[in-house]
């Protein structure tokens, strides 16, 4: 769904209107959409409430923040590997944009880095942050085929392939 169909569609769906003598006529919407979102809320129409609240943080963040798009990332990511990849026999590496979530990254931001997420924090438009960062990836050629069984925390052997890595040297270990 785009943004701006979303957000028509709250805008649409939201006027208030009323049985009058003459037919359904339509009364003045509230001030604000947090007084509609209130409004929706004392009436029970919670998921009505969430559709405009989710709509008000779209257009908030599409307003304020600039963004990317997922096809942006896939195809930014398509360039990276392209200049990027080394192969030999054993390994191919290449560079990649990786998202971690704000809770798992270990190193701390620049002080301007941390001002800008509070203030972020403070619109709460956000349900979470990510931090990208560019790091390589390296992919073994020749794997080691393992079965899963689901609850079971073992792997086990199947098959093997060259002599990168063998059964041997992980059961040996």
């Amino acid at each position: 769904m785009s943004r701006t169909s979303l957000a028509q569609d709250v805008k649409l769906s939201l006027v208030p209107a009323v049985q009058t003598e003459e037919g359904v006529g339509v009364l003045d919407p509230p001030s604000s959409i947090e007084a509609m979102k209130s409004r929706l809320e004392k009436l029970g129409l919670k998921n009505a409430a969430k559709k405009l609240d989710g709509a008000q943080k779209l257009a908030l963040a599409y307003a304020k923040y600039g963004f990317i798009s997922q096809d942006k990332v896939d195809r930014f990511n398509e360039k990276l590997k392209v200049e990027t990849l080394t192969q030999d026999k054993m390994a191919r590496s290449y560079k990649r944009l990786l998202f971690t979530s704000l809770d798992q990254y270990h190193k701390i931001p620049p002080q301007d880095v941390l001002v800008r997420l509070e203030a972020a924090m403070n619109d709460a438009v956000f349900d979470g942050f990510e931090i990208a960062t560019i790091q390589w990836i390296k992919e073994i050629i020749d794997p080691i085929l393992f079965g899963r069984i689901d609850g079971c925390p073992d792997r086990f052997f199947v098959a093997q392939w060259d002599d990168d890595v063998s059964i041997e040297d992980i059961v040996g270990a």
